[in-house]
């Protein structure tokens, strides 16, 4: 029995300290990014809370989402969600909205439209 409970013991401690490198990793990258002013990521994925109510009922204020960055913009399609960085008056903004109309490129630059749900 103390031999089960010394190796219950040592397997906790060790999952315990892989826990706090992993925090301390995520808030190094978390305090780099914000010094850089971009967005904190792991592998291409990246936390954030939705502030505002214009996506509910599907997702509502103080909600935290995990966003993926695409690889290639024309994959995404009517009905994905996407956060990006707005432009004009939503300058430095995270928005994140549903795409309405499918990506299109005109003139080399790639354009969608979004909205909210809301």
């Amino acid at each position: 029995m103390k031999e089960t409970y010394k190796a219950v013991k040592k397997v906790f401690d060790v999952l315990c300290w892989i826990l706090v490198g992993l925090l301390v990793v995520f808030m190094l990258l978390s305090l780099n990014a914000r010094l850089n002013n971009s967005i904190p990521s792991i592998f291409g994925y990246s936390v954030y809370r939705v502030s505002s109510g214009s996506m509910e009922p599907e997702l509502s204020v103080n909600d935290v989402i995990l966003s993926k960055e695409v690889d290639d913009v024309m994959e995404l399609k009517v009905g994905d969600i996407i956060t990006y960085k707005g432009s004009g008056n939503t300058s430095g903004m995270l928005i994140t909205h549903e795409v309405i109309v499918a990506p299109v490129e005109e003139d080399g630059v790639v354009k969608l439209q979004t909205q909210g749900i809301a």
